[in-house]
């Protein structure tokens, strides 16, 4: 599925970071990543710093759930 492939990109490349701004993933898997992702409950908004939002990556297995 496309959303597994974005996530573990966006999972590799975030480095077990707290949270990932919305433009770091957009430079990483593009807009449809970035929406397939949202549509798969795979990041959550967290917050706005300085103008820029803020996502969680979301559990894999808890999104599934859902």
């Amino acid at each position: 599925m496309y959303a597994d492939y974005v996530y573990e990109i966006i999972k590799n490349e975030g480095r077990n970071w707290d949270a990932l701004y919305q433009d770091f993933i957009l430079e990483m898997v593009g807009v449809m990543g970035m929406e397939a992702l949202l549509e798969n409950n795979l990041i959550e908004s967290c917050g706005v710093v300085n103008g820029r939002q803020l996502f969680v990556l979301c559990d894999k297995k808890k999104a599934e759930e859902s």
